[in-house]
């Protein structure tokens, strides 16, 4: 049984073994029509409702499903109501996808979330009169390039009413360093534990944290090159 990070799977692995089924399973719209049979029995009216579909657009993902082996069809109650169900847990082989690469495959499960992080911290900035950039030496010695915000009164008060803030930086840390915030990385991943889900008075926010360990030679690309 594969190893899960984020969360626990109750029920049936199906590993793929076809390009056919790698392609709908790398496909972020056919997976929104797969997503309401996994792990349960459901009609195609109810899949529709949850995906938000008319009936005739989820039978034909349905079909494309039960084609590739992906879904399963009973009968339900009444004479011709029928039930479809999927595993509830998927793995798929790299080489079954359309990337070439892991780091492919990677960068297309984060773009989406890296596309509404910017554009969410762009509306922010906006609302409290985000001014521009600024480029600086700081005590430490580090030259430092940051977006500008109007005076510290705003910015606290962004962190206060909205409880928006970000922060990106490469930061060589000793081995105690990095222990400390993997453990802080672990404290937030278990927020994610009853909170995927929206529920009366939550609001959605967008965590997006890594800790990676880096070679020299990737921070020297983040350098432009002289010549350029």
């Amino acid at each position: 049984m594969p190893q899960t990070f984020l969360g626990e799977v109750q029920g049936e692995w199906f590993t793929a073994t076809t390009q056919r089924q790698g392609q709908l399973l790398s496909d972020a719209v056919a997976l929104q029509h797969l997503e309401p049979f996994m792990g349960r029995a459901l009609g195609p009216a109810e899949a529709a409702r949850e995906v938000g579909v008319s009936v005739e657009r989820m039978m034909y993902r349905v079909r494309q499903f039960l084609e590739a082996g992906l879904l399963s069809g009973s009968a339900g109650p009444g004479r011709v109501r029928r039930l479809y169900s999927a595993p509830a847990g998927f793995q798929l082989p790299l080489h079954l996808t359309p990337f070439p690469t892991l780091e492919g495959q990677l960068s297309m499960l984060t773009r989406h979330l890296d596309a509404l992080r910017t554009r969410a911290m762009a509306r922010e900035l906006t609302h409290y009169g985000q001014a521009g950039m600024l480029l600086y030496r700081d005590a430490g010695g580090k030259v430092t390039l940051e977006i500008e915000l109007p005076d510290r009164a705003t910015h606290d008060a962004m962190k206060t009413h909205s409880r928006s803030d970000a922060f990106m930086d490469i930061l060589h840390l000793g081995d105690a360093q990095a222990a400390r915030a993997q453990a802080l990385l672990e404290e937030l991943r278990s927020l994610r534990v009853g909170a995927s889900e929206p529920a009366g008075g939550r609001h959605p926010y967008l965590i997006q944290v890594a800790l990676v360990r880096l070679l020299p030679e990737d921070v020297q690309e983040l350098k432009p090159s002289p010549s350029s």
